[in-house]
């Protein structure tokens, strides 16, 4: 008994080693995952796909040169598009279907953090952060979206995770490769650590190319750690003889999609309606998506005492992981994994208009690594502190979850029940007129019937031949700028004028005796 209880207190370092067994943690990441799994299959796929998953499921039908040469020209690169392309063709494009490779990295998500949060700190932090990313409406929000949020998540965590290996933190900080009970030290080539970023790196550029703020953040810990080493002629923690063979070995995978890449840069493909975001209004927006979801106004009164103690918390964390035995390194590699993205967003969004909350998910699992060494710190003061804590946190997820499943204001539009009325209604030489050029992904999805023509309004002639089904005409961005669409013909976005669009819409109505309008 006395050694039952002395295991449920913290040790030395203040740290917990409650559950000591391996079978009792064993125990808990089974719970966790769990529940992680049941919170990400409620409700999945209930809803109607929006658009921007209509546009997922539509490129994925296509075959793998058409998918590619669309993508090319279109805001994300082809990876996910790939895999979801051979994941329906197994599992079939259902709504449900179609979102559950996005549960499967949403798990990997909770199974990573977990195993990153051990080797860095200890188990109970690797706990406790599976916790807390299993719980996250953040996370469970784009868990269940046919969208390539999660797999560029996992795959940054992937990435990280290497770099910790390849750096020794993992094995200075918890001492990660210890000889587990009743066997030898487990050592796992550094090769494959090698080999484990290199792939990770370049998967993460062909699936977002905000991704490439994951590669720059790493980067400049290596390089700053290094200079600072070698100022103060200390050891070097990780060789640049090594590290930038590996950085041109990511460049040389990723060098055939490099052209589009640029031409992103240079001339990102911005929506015509996404405006300018504030710092103020960015930050506080980042911070409470990662704290309690997109769920939750961060203006309301009851959301800022949880923000102010998540902030609370978060800092302890990385008081925590500045005390310990490697300083600031993993809390700087850590916070800045988390936020130098967000500035970066920020400054390139003074010039064009980029920045939206949902890219945060991208560099969101480190903060949940550095809010779990927070709460672990937290027990140390009170373990009262830290049950209410986490009961705080859990009321706060629960309260964001059921808003996005329940509050119409997070609701999807309902393209499922809009295209259906218009389907039960439609007569020979109907046209139905979609009033975003790129909206037609979502009626497409769920219209079963024949498509006669689809098109460019503006590209509308008499000759079009409506007796083989509906014609779909998509409108475009009147005054929208000349590099919209980079001027591509085949592009969903493309600008127009009032003239042009008004002779298009007389072509129309001479032709067709009703035209549907389908608008978002």
């Amino acid at each position: 008994m006395g050694q039952v209880r002395a295991s449920l207190r913290a040790n030395s370092s203040g740290r917990l080693v409650g559950w000591g067994s391996s079978k009792g943690a064993a125990c808990l990441v089974l719970l966790i995952l769990l529940v992680a799994f049941g919170l990400r299959l409620y409700r999945l796929g209930y809803q109607s796909i929006w658009y921007d998953e209509a546009v997922s499921l539509h490129l994925s039908s296509k075959d793998l040169q058409a998918l590619t040469l669309h993508t090319a020209g279109d805001i994300h690169p082809p990876l996910y598009y790939y895999l979801l392309h051979f994941w329906i063709l197994l599992a079939g494009n259902s709504e449900f279907s179609a979102a559950f490779l996005s549960v499967v990295f949403g798990m990997l998500l909770v199974a990573g953090c977990c195993r990153l949060g051990t080797r860095l700190y200890d188990r109970w932090v690797g706990l406790l952060a599976a916790f807390l990313v299993a719980i996250s409406s953040f996370n469970v929000w784009y868990s269940q979206e046919v969208r390539m949020y999660t797999l560029g998540a996992f795959l940054g965590l992937a990435s990280l995770y290497c770099l910790v290996k390849l750096a020794g933190l993992a094995e200075r900080d918890s001492g990660a490769d210890r000889q587990p009970e009743g066997g030898s030290p487990r050592h796992r080539p550094l090769w494959l650590y090698w080999l484990g970023y290199v792939l990770s790196a370049a998967a993460g550029l062909y699936t977002l190319y905000y991704f490439a703020f994951v590669l720059l953040l790493e980067n400049l810990f290596v390089f700053g750690w290094w200079l600072a080493a070698r100022v103060r002629s200390q050891e070097r923690p990780l060789s640049l003889h090594q590290w930038l063979p590996a950085q041109l070995l990511v460049a040389a995978l990723y060098a055939p999609w490099v052209p589009i890449a640029a031409r992103q840069a240079l001339q990102p493909p911005v929506p015509p309606w996404r405006g300018f975001t504030g710092l103020a209004s960015a930050v506080v927006e980042s911070w409470t998506a990662l704290a309690l979801g997109q769920s939750v106004e961060p203006g309301s009164l009851v959301v800022w005492p949880v923000l102010l103690f998540i902030l609370a918390v978060y800092l302890l964390g990385l008081i925590g992981l500045v005390r310990g035995r490697r300083r600031w390194p993993t809390g700087a590699l850590l916070c800045g994994y988390t936020f130098l993205p967000l500035a970066a967003i920020y400054l390139l969004s003074l010039h064009t208009p980029l920045f939206h909350v949902r890219y945060m998910f991208t560099y969101s699992p480190a903060f949940y690594l550095v809010f779990a060494v927070g709460l672990v710190q937290l027990r140390r003061t009170s373990r009262v502190a830290l049950l209410v804590g986490l009961a705080a946190i859990s009321l706060g997820s629960a309260y964001s979850i059921h808003r996005m499943h329940f509050e119409p204001q997070y609701a999807a539009d309902d393209h499922r029940g809009a295209v259906r009325y218009i389907e039960e209604r439609l007569a020979p030489g109907d046209a139905v007129l979609v009033n975003a050029g790129y909206a037609y992904p979502a009626f497409l999805y769920y219209y079963d019937g024949d498509l006669a023509w689809r098109g460019r309004l503006v590209d509308y002639t008499p000759n079009v031949r409506s007796d083989g089904g509906v014609v779909l005409l998509q409108t475009g961005s009147i005054g929208g700028a000349e590099t919209l669409g980079w001027g591509d013909p085949k592009s969903d976005f493309y600008p127009t004028s009032i003239e042009e669009t008004t002779r298009a819409l007389e072509r129309v109505f001479e032709q067709h005796g009703r035209v549907w309008v389908y608008r978002i």
